[in-house]
């Protein structure tokens, strides 16, 4: 198995399944850990977390720099909620319960807040995986006349988020460039159901006013 391909939260992961505690591992450590307990043939205790790191799974998905086809059309963009996100801030990111209750205090959410995420676009993974790219840029926090970071994260179809990466010193899945873009994800998630059930409400309005004025025909 190729750990070096892995993000850091995949390694995490990987090593979460098999009863290894590794919040606050550096990414060489998680690496050099991953390759130990591969050796080791340590159980795997939890299947359905460990399928991005099964032979078949991994295959599928391309690394992100071999993917081509990026859209700005994010109809298909799966829907975030903000327990995936707090579940991917707890387990993979490493957060406390206490900085998870403050989290509006946070860096990751004031760049979330503040409008520092743009020019978001997704992609498939793969063509025959449930997962999906979401890339996006992120101006940094205190010099905002440079470069943006490039931030991007791993998404399933049902929302849940399986990692990510950055072009910051970080590099990983853990930064507060991708913490801004998973809540920025939720508040665009929350504006289209908003947008839905609008629509939907003036469709059935419309349709009660049709039906009205039909039956003063009769």
């Amino acid at each position: 198995m190729t750990f070096e391909s892995f993000s850091v939260p995949q390694l995490k992961r990987f090593l979460q399944n098999r009863g290894v505690t590794c919040y606050f591992y550096r990414r060489d450590h998680l690496l050099r850990l991953c390759k130990l307990a591969e050796e080791l043939k340590l159980e795997v205790l939890n299947d359905e977390l460990d399928e991005l790191q099964s032979g078949s799974t991994e295959k599928d998905i391309l690394p992100i720099g071999d993917v081509t086809k990026w859209s700005v059309n994010l109809a298909t963009l799966p829907s975030v909620e903000s327990c995936d996100v707090m579940v991917y801030l707890l387990n993979d990111c490493g957060w406390e319960a206490s900085r998870l209750t403050s989290y509006r205090k946070d860096n990751g959410y004031k760049l979330h807040r503040d409008n520092h995420i743009s020019d978001v676009t997704i992609a498939e993974a793969s063509d025959s995986s449930p997962y999906f790219y979401v890339k996006a840029c992120c101006v940094p926090e205190t010099r905002q006349t440079e470069a943006s970071y490039v931030t991007w994260l791993l998404l399933r179809t049902n929302g849940q988020i399986f990692g990510g990466g950055c072009s910051c010193v970080v590099g990983n899945g853990t930064c507060k460039h991708c913490v801004a873009l998973l809540f920025s994800l939720v508040s665009f998630s929350d504006r289209q159901r908003i947008a839905i059930r609008r629509h939907v409400l003036t469709l059935c309005v419309c349709g009660t006013s049709r039906r009205r004025h039909l039956s003063q025909w009769r």
